[in-house]
């Protein structure tokens, strides 16, 4: 898998996002710091729809399909908490439920987007954490990844991407 460069809001040129799942991984190295902290969570329309995964969240996010009584799983967290010194923790997003989620609303044009964020529970050391965004099953196109620097501590998660499911961009923070 290749990665690209790409700024803020840009258009990812390539990447088909408009099926399958992707997987978004947040990764630091033993010198960036211990104990890295993951919240992921999806909005619609600028408020939350099923919940935050990550340390002190759930697991899974999960929402109605709009008008039925079928639940639509959007977001895993699949690593679960890793409070090593340097290490990984990723999240599987479900793009196919969350286009099912808007196709099935009153206004499928509303804004969807997956919130990253993260924060340190234990030491920070440089605080450099790379988040990279692989594709998985029926999405396709290039990985993108960025390092970011984190520098908030205990419960108060900074903001490293967001990506538009609907557009498909991304924004690295």
């Amino acid at each position: 898998m290749t990665a690209v460069q790409i700024g803020p809001f840009q258009r990812i040129v390539a990447v088909n996002w408009s099926s399958g799942r992707i997987r978004l991984r947040y990764i630091w190295t033993a010198d960036g710091g211990r104990d890295l902290d993951t919240k992921t969570f999806v909005t619609w329309g600028g408020a939350a729809l099923g919940g935050s995964v990550g340390w002190s969240f759930g697991d899974s996010a999960s929402t109605y399909r709009p008008g039925s009584v079928q639940t639509l799983n959007l977001l895993d967290w699949v690593s679960g908490d890793n409070t090593h010194q340097g290490g990984e923790e990723y999240v599987d997003a479900n793009l196919d439920n969350m286009l099912a989620y808007a196709a099935a609303s009153s206004d499928p044009s509303r804004q969807m987007v997956i919130n990253c964020s993260a924060h340190w529970y234990g030491e920070p050391g440089s605080g450099q954490v790379s988040f990279r965004v692989d594709y998985l099953e029926g999405a396709s196109g290039p990985s993108l990844s960025k390092s970011v620097t984190i520098t908030t501590r205990y419960s108060n998660p900074q903001m490293v991407a967001r990506i538009w499911v609907n557009g498909p961009q991304l924004q690295f923070l």
